[in-house]
């Protein structure tokens, strides 16, 4: 008898209990789609890390997924973690945009999104090349898409930064190498560097370590070309600083 009773209790509980969520989740979806997004907007102006904005967006979605309105909300919501230096959170949301909505109205607003949190997470972990590749191919895949060049300025100066960040690492690298005297491992890693990074800050550096190296396994012939290729860049800049200056 007392079992029975028990059980009882807990089914009435449960009812009870699923009866104020139904309720909840109703008043939620009967707020129109306009009330929601306005409700959220409205916690970012008055709450400074818009955690609020956030849940209210993530209603929005659920309640009126094919809103306009939700749309909105849910890039909102990806810039508000952005705002916050919530970079992988920002990723997640923009990149969830796009694979909600493929070619939405705000999908190369969410590329880049995706991009700028790539870009920053590659800044604090900036001896990590594997984090400067991904960011990088954030940025060129963008670069790529942005047909009406929107962001092209910005994203030519990120991909400066990035490119200056990975060229640092690989001569780090190379000095390694030519540290343990293993020259053509060396030559390869600085060969990198003139090659891909051929606008970074080391490549007078990287050329130097190639020629040295080249010497060392008695390629002189090979020390030669790399010598010319030296000599020529150094005119060039030199020439150029004089354009500059008259």
């Amino acid at each position: 008898m007392k079992i029975k009773i028990f059980a009882l209790i807990v089914l009435i509980i449960s009812i009870s209990s699923n009866s104020c969520l139904a309720v909840r989740k109703q008043q939620v979806i009967s707020k129109p789609p306009e009330l929601l997004y306005a409700n959220g907007i409205k916690q970012i102006k008055e709450h400074s890390k818009n955690t609020k904005s956030i849940e209210i967006f993530k209603n929005l979605m659920v309640s009126y997924p094919f809103s306009n309105y939700s749309l909105k909300g849910q890039i909102v919501s990806a810039y508000i973690h952005y705002k916050n230096r919530e970079y992988q959170d920002a990723y997640t949301a923009a990149q969830n945009y796009i694979n909600n909505y493929p070619g939405g109205q705000y999908s190369l607003y969410a590329l880049y999104l995706m991009a700028l949190a790539s870009f920053h997470n590659a800044i604090i972990n900036s001896t990590d090349i594997s984090m400067l590749s991904k960011a990088k191919l954030e940025l060129e895949y963008l670069y790529n898409k942005d047909q009406n060049g929107i962001y092209i300025n910005d994203i030519k100066q990120r991909l400066k930064i990035i490119n200056q960040l990975t060229a640092n690492q690989i001569i780090e690298i190379g000095l390694f190498y030519f540290k343990k005297q293993k020259y053509q491992a060396t030559i390869n890693r600085m060969q990198d560097i003139v090659n891909q990074y051929p606008d970074s800050k080391n490549v007078t550096t990287a050329l130097q370590y190639i020629i040295i190296s080249y010497k060392n396994l008695g390629f002189n012939d090979r020390a030669e070309v790399y010598t010319n290729i030296l000599y020529k860049r150094y005119t060039k800049k030199n020439n150029n600083m004089q354009n500059n200056n008259n």
